[in-house]
């Protein structure tokens, strides 16, 4: 892991700033996602979705003007 982070430092992130996002579910749905392992992707890529599509709009950006990404560990 230490490896993969430093390689994204040095290689995988632009010199610009940078946001961290934590999300957290609630004990009920990491329950679920632990159940159903095949629903844990769907669910990470709406949140994705939303966060970026919140970002975007804060930016004045439209979804066609701009794009989230993220690492999932």
């Amino acid at each position: 892991m230490s490896q993969t982070a430093m390689h994204l430092v040095g290689h995988g992130t632009p010199d610009v700033q940078v946001r961290l996002w934590a999300l957290s579910l609630p004990i009920e749905l990491r329950w679920l996602l632990a159940a159903q392992v095949e629903l844990v992707t769907p669910v990470l890529l709406v949140m994705r979705r939303v966060v970026t599509r919140h970002l975007l709009g804060r930016a004045g950006l439209k979804a066609h003007e701009g794009h989230g990404a993220a690492l999932q560990r």
